[in-house]
């Protein structure tokens, strides 16, 4: 019988979410502080949230995938 799941791909997302946890709370601290600070509404919080978490999590991601890619031998540098 197969392999119900992907060993390499399951310790991929583990860290990923690991690391994404770690970062949420200063992350949102400074974003409601920097939020309270220029005195933003609720809703202009919420926005601005919502597009920092974004942007750090296409980050993280990215910087995750590669890692996992130098690790898995999958990565190879373009040459001029």
């Amino acid at each position: 019988m197969k392999n119900l799941y992907d060993k390499s791909a399951a310790h991929e997302a583990i860290t990923d979410v690991g690391v994404g946890f770690f970062m949420a709370f200063p992350v949102a601290l400074a974003v409601l502080s920097l939020s309270t600070w220029m005195g933003l509404s609720i809703t202009t919080t919420a926005v601005f949230q919502t597009i920092v978490f974004t942007l750090v999590s296409l980050l993280r991601k990215y910087f995750v995938r590669v890692h996992f890619k130098k690790t898995n031998g999958e990565y190879k540098k373009k040459h001029s």
